[in-house]
């Protein structure tokens, strides 16, 4: 927002521009997916299924929590965009309380997991912009993205509990 107010008012972009350069489709998504959101709130589906990651996550330690997070995250980015798949994975993940890791840390897997949809070809944009032309098969996504997924799963489970309190 901040970018967009100075490019307006160094006259890089016209107020106009910068209305015309909103996609109605994404707000739209991001709207619906807050909705969603609260409805699984309100219904008590986050609460089922944090239960469910804390009692299968605790017993993997925080590292293990915070890595099982992210996978949850970049399976589900794969299929939903990620801007959806983070809205409702966060209503999932502030009902999570798992000893030795924070609510801050959960959120930085779950935005990361959500930017990590590399399993499949139509996980995100330019994943789908280089299948055809690339002469990819959908599988060629699957082989490569699975471990690129795993390795930065690691890494970012890692570096998150060390790095962030």
């Amino acid at each position: 927002v901040s970018t967009a107010l100075i490019l307006v008012w160094m006259q890089c972009l016209t107020v106009d521009q910068a209305f015309a350069a909103i996609k109605g489709r994404v707000v739209l998504a991001c709207v619906a997916a807050y909705g969603l959101g609260d409805g699984l709130s309100n219904t008590k589906v986050t609460d089922v299924v944090a239960e469910g990651m804390v009692d299968f996550g605790s017993e993997l330690g925080p590292v293990g929590v915070l890595f099982l997070v992210f996978f949850i995250t970049s399976s589900m980015s794969c299929i939903v965009s990620n801007q959806a798949t983070a809205i409702i994975l966060y209503s999932v993940v502030k009902q999570c309380h798992v000893e030795g890791v924070s609510i801050l840390q959960l959120v930085v897997m779950v935005v990361i997991g959500a930017s990590s949809s590399f399993m499949t070809p139509f996980g995100y944009q330019t994943n789908l912009m280089v299948w055809k032309p690339g002469g990819y098969q959908f599988s060629d996504f699957t082989m490569m993205g699975t471990p690129l997924t795993l390795v930065t799963g690691g890494l970012a489970s890692v570096l998150c509990w060390l790095l962030i309190e």
